[in-house]
């Protein structure tokens, strides 16, 4: 029986004979293995708590995360670290009272850490003390650079709430103070592009935006700002600027380099304005038009409320009678399925985009009239 029960602590106390201890494996950030060792709590000392708690934490498992901190500062392991961690335990554990109480501890502790004061504003968050979360954020922005979080949420939480003039100026400011090199950098530029483009109407500020958040990601990641980009040159009527960007899509298309959606859809989103207070949404396909009927150009006039279409307006491959006839037309389709057909069109693929354009609100303001109509039939 003795030997059986010494036999289990050398299993148990393994990792450490072979010089895996707890702070070798926590330094290499071997969480799973450390969650491995089966050292019994009594014979751990405080740090060694800490750093297994911190394991578990790391593995999603909160619980026992929280009993290893809980030995720790039973052992007289008191560092703000422990506080911190074991009240983001909680917050995972849903117990958001104690998680609050905890990264309070932390903060009085590091009143200028900057992750402290992130992790306690986001504690106020969860528990919707929405006035407190953003004073504390604001303060954790101000701090030395740790992270790049506090200068995103703060002003996200504003846009979270349709303060998008708020938004704006406060994704601009956290722009200027931001580590250029963390990933939240794109992100603030995307979010600003988002509102210049949308709330501003400053189409410049918008592209600066986006060329420089392209400028800084992978292909992958910049082929899915490039509509962004483009609809910005569109509403700028640099058409040619515009339609450069989307031929190098369209090549990225053919040669299927293209994000997964983008390839998936086959065409991509290149313009947005108004007519009469209601928002048209443009695309241009990538798949070349081969079949009758076949569209390059399509643009969705929305409802009133914006969350259904009205009209389509589109391109639409016609028989080809050779000579000045064209082959595309300009048309157009409504909710009860009718589809008009105008007497204009273009005489070859190479349509531009300005031209679609102006068809299309034409047509909507009555200077451009129909040459005949059919009603579609399932």
């Amino acid at each position: 029986m003795k030997l059986f029960s010494a036999l289990l602590v050398l299993s148990s106390m393994s990792g450490i004979l072979s010089g895996q201890s707890i702070p070798d494996l926590y330094y290499l950030e071997d969480f799973a293995a450390i969650s491995k060792l089966n050292v019994p709590i009594d014979s751990m000392t405080s740090e060694e708590c800490f750093m297994s708690g911190y394991a578990f934490y790391r593995l999603d498992e909160d619980m026992k995360a929280i009993e290893y901190y809980n030995a720790a500062i039973d052992k007289g392991y008191n560092k703000s670290d422990v506080y911190l961690y074991r009240g983001l335990s909680y917050r995972y554990a849903n117990d958001l009272e104690k998680s609050l109480k905890d990264i309070q501890i932390g903060v009085d502790s590091n009143p200028n850490r900057q992750r402290y004061l992130f992790e306690l504003g986001i504690a106020y968050l969860y528990l919707e003390r929405i006035d407190e979360a953003l004073s504390t954020l604001k303060l954790a922005r101000e701090k030395d650079y740790e992270l790049g979080d506090p200068y995103y949420y703060y002003p996200y939480i504003f846009q979270y709430q349709e303060k998008y003039a708020e938004a704006l100026e406060e994704y601009k400011i956290s722009a200027k103070l931001i580590d250029k090199s963390d990933p939240y950098y794109v992100d603030i530029l995307k979010e600003t592009g988002v509102l210049e483009y949308s709330l501003s109407k400053d189409f410049n500020a918008a592209r600066e935006a986006y060329e420089e958040a392209i400028s800084i990601v992978d292909d992958t990641t910049g082929f899915k700002l490039y509509s962004k980009l483009i609809k910005c040159y569109n509403g700028l009527e640099e058409y040619s600027t515009a339609d450069s960007l989307w031929t190098k899509m369209k090549q990225a298309f053919d040669d299927k380099k293209l994000p997964y959606e983008l390839m998936e859809e086959g065409q991509v989103a290149i313009d947005e304005f108004t007519w009469n207070d209601r928002r048209i949404i443009s695309f241009k396909t990538f798949v070349n038009p081969e079949e009758l009927l076949d569209e390059i150009y399509r643009a969705y006039l929305l409802n009133e409320e914006g969350d259904g279409i009205d009209t389509k307006f589109m391109t639409e491959k016609t028989f080809s009678l050779g000579g000045d006839a064209p082959t595309h037309l300009f048309c157009s389709r409504i909710k009860d399925e009718t589809h008009f057909t105008y007497p204009v069109g273009w005489e070859s693929d190479n349509i531009d985009y300005k031209s679609f354009k102006k068809f299309v609100l034409d047509a909507l303001d009555k200077k451009l009239e129909p040459s005949a109509s059919s009603k579609i039939r399932n």
